[in-house]
């Protein structure tokens, strides 16, 4: 005769192989499979502060994010692509690529970018979709560049330092007035570059003049923002997927929001927007 211990442990057994078979099934991680006949919109975030002390881990992801980009790109379903940026700037060399590779991208396909937190050169970085949308309670801006360079008081002691050039013993001994006037130049170009960038990337949808008033860094709101011409729309990812939506013409029954995870093509939680 089967003990009652018996019968419960087996129906705990099938308990568990029950629930393992439903997550599978219906988790996001089992549809890693390619959507085939529909139409897609691809998400990807950027959530990234790239930091001249992360260098290596920065370049990691924004190899990562022109992988998924290039995937999508190259897919003819992918009508759209809806990037997610959240960043406080970093590396001007890092954001200079990233935006480089946005602005291709737009011109093959159109980019929204959704954002509730850009500033500097991921400010700038943003601004390279198509459409840009904006969170109502973003930080935005701080439009600028800086450089951090130690700055001793006397040379530093016990250590020989022999450089190349007067310039490369920056940072080991008390900078000169001269050499200051100079890396003021240096900070003063970037900062064009930044300037430059948004000109090209907003056109004439740019307020004239504008950037002379904030090109002091300073944070500007999301409405401010939309008031100078540096977005287009004020609202949630809700809107983004809209904009994307109209862009391309496609309607919310037959077309599927995926991202892209170690490798393989699956439907993004934000699909949630389509319904």
């Amino acid at each position: 005769m089967v003990s009652t211990r018996t019968v419960l442990v087996f129906c705990f057994l099938n308990f568990v192989l029950a629930a393992a078979l439903f997550v599978q099934i219906f988790s996001f991680d089992s549809l890693r499979m390619p959507l085939a006949n529909v139409d897609k919109i691809a998400s990807i975030h950027i959530y990234k502060g790239f930091g001249d002390e992360n260098l290596e881990i920065a370049y990691d992801a924004v190899l990562d994010f022109k992988k998924k980009a290039a995937r999508a790109l190259n897919d003819d379903a992918v009508k759209a692509f809806i990037v997610n940026v959240w960043s406080s700037g970093g590396d001007l060399g890092i954001f200079s690529d990233m935006y480089d590779f946005l602005m291709y991208i737009r011109n093959k396909k159109p980019v929204v970018v959704f954002t509730m937190n850009a500033k500097s050169g991921g400010f700038v970085t943003a601004l390279a979709g198509s459409r840009v949308v904006v969170s109502d309670n973003a930080f935005l801006g701080q439009l600028g560049s800086i450089m951090v360079i130690k700055n001793p008081s006397e040379p530093t002691l016990n250590i020989l330092v022999v450089p190349s050039g007067p310039f490369k013993s920056l940072g080991y001994r008390p900078i000169t007035p001269e050499e200051e006037a100079l890396l003021k130049i240096s900070v003063e170009h970037s900062l064009d570059f930044l300037k430059n960038a948004v000109i090209k990337a907003r056109g004439e949808r740019l307020k004239p003049g504008i950037l002379e008033e904030i090109d002091d860094a300073r944070f500007i709101s999301a409405e401010t923002a939309k008031e100078f011409g540096l977005i287009d729309e004020v609202g949630t990812y809700a809107v983004a997927v809209e904009e994307a939506l109209r862009l391309t013409g496609l309607s919310r029954e037959g077309t599927t929001i995926v991202e892209y995870e170690n490798g393989a093509e699956r439907i993004a939680p934000e699909n949630i927007y389509l319904h």
